[in-house]
């Protein structure tokens, strides 16, 4: 009997991480807590229970207590994905995996929490807003163009990447210039760094450009910033 409920319970669980990774990134909103005779749980209910959880404020060192990370986590559910294919595949039911201790790893763990933590996680906002202007006191050729990069900045060792770009065609008007870029959410990791640049163009001819870092979206850093160039 204790066997037929912890399967039961561990596929509602399976059945209910895979519904919540594959929802949209958008982020979480609160809503009003189902009653406790709900026949199903919300996805609010489900989140708000695992960010309830001791050390889950912070997804990765919930992880480091659970002896995980995220590519881990990522690794064990394709295994998991695999072996309920080979236990179907031989006519067992997938239900096996998780049957005893012969069945094939790896069986719900440290994975299982792991995954559900990640997909409560609120996606940060990937609209980035702000102006670029400058000091000099001096003004914009009409055919100087403005161009804000929203880069991936995570890797100190290798080439920014870009997630998007902003071309802004001046035809006269005089700094500060607004710009707002926009990205997928779903591109957007948590854990990684993100950062925005700005040059302005006097036709074909880069005559301005950022020398600062400005981090953007993830880590505490703001979505709206004022960047300030300087003359190439």
């Amino acid at each position: 009997m204790m066997k037929k409920l912890w399967m039961f319970v561990t596929g509602l669980a399976i059945a209910t991480a895979c519904a919540l990774l594959s929802l949209s990134s958008q982020p979480l909103v609160a809503e009003e807590m189902p009653s406790t005779d709900s026949a199903m749980p919300s996805r609010a209910e489900v989140c708000s229970l695992v960010q309830s959880m001791p050390g889950a404020a912070d997804t990765d060192e919930l992880l480091t207590l659970l002896g995980s990370d995220r590519p881990t986590i990522i690794n064990d559910l394709q295994a998991m994905k695999t072996n309920m294919e080979q236990y179907d595949a031989e006519g067992y039911g997938w239900q096996n995996t998780i049957d005893g201790s012969s069945a094939l790893e790896p069986r719900p763990a440290a994975w299982l929490i792991g995954a559900l933590s990640m997909a409560c996680e609120e996606s940060p906002t990937a609209m980035v807003t702000g102006t670029v202007t400058y000091l000099q006191r001096i003004g914009l050729p009409p055919n100087a163009t403005v161009v804000v990069t929203l880069e991936d900045v995570s890797l100190a060792d290798a080439p920014a990447t870009v997630m998007a770009e902003q071309t802004i065609e001046t035809a006269g008007q005089q700094v500060p210039i607004a710009f707002a870029l926009t990205d997928d959410p779903a591109e957007i990791k948590p854990q990684h760094s993100y950062g925005v640049r700005a040059q302005i163009f006097y036709g074909d001819s880069l005559r301005w450009t950022s020398t600062m870092a400005y981090p953007v979206i993830t880590q505490g850093s703001p979505t709206e910033v004022e960047i300030e160039v300087d003359p190439v």
